[in-house]
């Protein structure tokens, strides 16, 4: 039974029985995403909608996954879709001017939308994950260079928990203009607070959520951590270092070549213990049960190779990964840098987004990385996919049915 505002809408726009179908097709390939963000509350006052706030919401994932960057190209974009298209995600009435789009994301909540769009995206990831496999994510913020809102001397700022495999973003947080990159380590335990169960996952970082902060929170809640140990963390550091690494068998060798050089790592691995039972004796942050050293050499054709060495501390124990899972999950950790950030900057050209709401740049980020995640999920490339449902928009409803 068709409802009551698509038989009188078929009956304004006289549309025929293909397009009656047709119209039922846009419907059912946006009905998961339009229910999810059905949780978003609408601002606006009850005799003023004249449209649905889910539907616009789903009007402007779509057009991101076309590859739209800006507010003005998604509108431009939405006003070319088929009435068919348009009356499948209700607007019955045409779409409204861009001014009004504008109006309405100025007033929403934007953690609600964020909270019911990432948890769409996990129940979509969680249809497909295998049930017992580890899940790995990284977490990282990254600032939009171009925008600047009012009253703000920095760039606005969020980091993200992403899942390099296959390549979803989890969750979200602001990191607060005026602290910069030292933010990012309250809002990694605020964007995983948002995550309801992280027992025996595995979170990496950078070298700045090298913490006992974060250590504690993850180890609490049950997750494990690969941080790297770098010379700001003086006092780990130099416990690290001091570990008789020459003793130490090798655990793993890679070798590699791309980008005009030859690269081979070597990583050791050695187990943490108290010092009344081993040598290796214990390290100051919270739950670590191994370290690792990653001896990086490089061979640049006519020039001489050069050695890095780089240190680990997980809380990953022996029984938890061995030396080459150890290895895979800490060269896996860019994939949020290769998949995310890479792509946000490229293909949606996001530094030179010069944004000056608030509401307006949370929803941009969103909707990227909602974009990205969905087209990662199927599999697809990102540019050849946002190009195909730019021209072809029933392309979409694949990756969003």
């Amino acid at each position: 039974m068709l409802p009551s505002s698509l038989i009188e809408a078929a009956d304004r726009y006289r549309l025929s029985p293909s397009q009656v179908r047709e119209v039922l097709e846009a419907r059912s390939a946006v009905s998961s995403l339009v229910s999810a963000l059905a949780q978003v509350g609408d601002p606006r006052r009850a005799e003023g909608r004249r449209f649905v706030l889910a539907g616009l919401l789903a009007v402007l994932v779509l057009a991101t996954l076309a590859g739209c960057r800006s507010m003005r190209s998604a509108w431009s974009w939405a006003r070319d879709l088929e009435a068919t298209v348009l009356l499948g995600l209700g607007f019955a009435r045409g779409l409204p001017v861009r001014s009004t789009v504008v109006d309405v994301v100025g007033k929403i909540d934007m953690a609600c939308v964020s909270e019911a769009m990432l948890a769409w995206i996990a129940g979509r990831l969680a249809a497909q994950a295998d049930p017992g496999g580890r899940v790995h994510v990284a977490i990282d913020g990254k600032a939009l260079r171009g925008a600047r809102h009012r009253g703000a001397d920095r760039a606005p700022m969020q980091l993200a928990v992403f899942a390099p495999d296959p390549g979803v973003v989890l969750a979200a947080a602001e990191v607060p203009a005026e602290q910069g990159k030292g933010g990012e380590i309250a809002a990694a335990i605020t964007a995983l607070d948002q995550i309801p169960s992280i027992a025996g996952w595995v979170v990496t970082g950078d070298a700045l959520h090298t913490v006992k902060e974060t250590a504690a929170y993850l180890r609490r809640r049950g997750g494990h951590y690969i941080v790297p140990v770098k010379a700001n963390r003086a006092i780990l550091h130099a416990e690290v270092t001091d570990i008789p690494w020459n003793q130490v068998p090798a655990a793993w060798r890679t070798a590699g070549r791309g980008h005009g050089r030859e690269e081979e790592r070597v990583y050791q691995v050695v187990e943490i213990t108290q010092p009344e039972t081993g040598s290796a004796g214990r390290l100051s942050l919270p739950g670590a049960r191994q370290a690792v050293r990653v001896t990086s050499t490089r061979r640049l054709r006519g020039r001489l190779p050069s050695v890095t060495t780089l240190y680990y501390v997980t809380s990953l124990g022996p029984e938890d990964a061995t030396g080459p899972q150890i290895a895979d999950l800490i060269r896996a950790r860019w994939g949020i840098e290769n998949r995310l950030h890479w792509i946000r900057d490229v293909v949606f050209d996001e530094d030179r987004h010069t944004t000056r709401r608030e509401n307006t740049t949370r929803l941009a980020i969103l909707l990227r990385s909602v974009a990205i995640s969905l087209i990662h999920l199927a599999g697809l490339p990102i540019t050849d996919t946002t190009t195909a449902c730019y021209r072809r928009p029933e392309k979409l409803y694949t990756l969003v049915r």
